[in-house]
């Protein structure tokens, strides 16, 4: 019996130690989980969460632009419209990412943080990820009552696949095709609160001034960028022409929104586009100092709210 009783007492807490770590394994997560968390951060870092809210506001204010003409029980509608923006802006962020990658255009000389130049995830791994969401774009486009809002919508994001795949090296160009797909974020807004193209009459203004400040702000990052462009062959407007050349060319777009902005009525609205300008000339006075441009793209996007609030209030 004393045998037993020193046998059980020697066992004891070896087996307690064996269930203790049995338990702290447990904890840990396993190996395809690691993977799976590793695979969702990249993801997400390459949506840009925080360009996502941009264009769905855009959508809310395209349809409160078109307020007086909008059909009633329109609200699903315009939810639905913002629903696709969102993953518009962010499927676009994410192929621009993969083509940049298999073009040698992102590499850890020039863009080392980006997740496919760090292996956070493969060319595969996000091609299948856009397989996904643009299966669930198309179901929630059908959704859509007006024939003529989802042609916009799908020429949208066609728009941006052909950007993406083909038109961005090409200069100017580039500039133009990113401007155009924000300032239709608006016009989507007013069309699915009016089911249809008669929306577009109430914002034309606004989106003009979307269109040309974005496209200023666009030349702008390939001001910032225009070093890195040239070690890896990207042509861009500053590499083409010289930052000097391409800044005063950024001011044609800018121009024309703020012409339309005071054109308006609403004198205030042409302040904000005016601030932004004046931003980028300090910019230029400065040698084109990295901070002061930093300073001008990140502003832009309040500014320009700034000034569509003007607008549209």
């Amino acid at each position: 019996m004393q045998k037993h009783l020193v046998l059980a007492r020697s066992v004891k807490p070896q087996a307690v130690f064996a269930s203790r770590q049995l338990r702290g394994a447990s904890n840990e997560p396993a190996p395809h989980k690691q993977e799976a968390h590793r695979r969702c951060a990249a993801i997400l870092k390459m949506l840009r969460l925080n360009a996502l809210p941009m264009g769905a506001g855009l959508v809310a204010l395209g349809a409160y632009g078109a307020r007086s003409i909008a059909v009633p029980g329109a609200t699903p509608q315009l939810l639905l419209a913002a629903a696709l923006t969102v993953i518009v802006t962010g499927t676009s962020m994410v192929i621009n990412d993969y083509h940049d990658f298999k073009r040698g255009v992102d590499t850890h000389a020039t863009k080392p943080g980006r997740p496919l130049v760090k292996g956070d995830i493969s060319l595969a791994e996000v091609k299948a990820f856009l397989i996904w969401v643009y299966s669930l774009h198309l179901g929630l486009l059908c959704l859509l009552s007006s024939k003529a809002t989802r042609l916009w919508v799908l020429s949208s994001t066609m728009i941006t696949y052909l950007y993406s795949q083909y038109l961005k090296p090409v200069p100017a160009l580039k500039n133009i095709i990113c401007a155009l797909t924000v300032s239709m974020a608006l016009g989507l807004g007013a069309m699915s609160v009016t089911a249809g193209l008669s929306g577009l009459a109430s914002v034309w203004r606004p989106m003009v001034v979307v269109g040309g400040a974005i496209c200023h702000r666009e030349i702008l990052m390939d001001i910032l960028d225009a070093e890195g462009d040239a070690i890896t062959g990207v042509k861009t407007l500053p590499v083409v022409l010289g930052v000097a050349r391409a800044l005063a060319l950024s001011f044609v777009p800018l121009g024309l929104a703020g012409t339309v902005a005071a054109s308006s009525g609403a004198a205030l609205a042409f302040l904000p586009l005016a601030l932004l300008g004046m931003m980028s000339l300090l910019a230029a006075r400065k040698g084109f100092d990295p901070i002061l441009l930093n300073i001008a793209i990140e502003s832009a996007p309040f500014l320009l709210l700034t000034s569509l609030l003007y607008l549209l209030i």
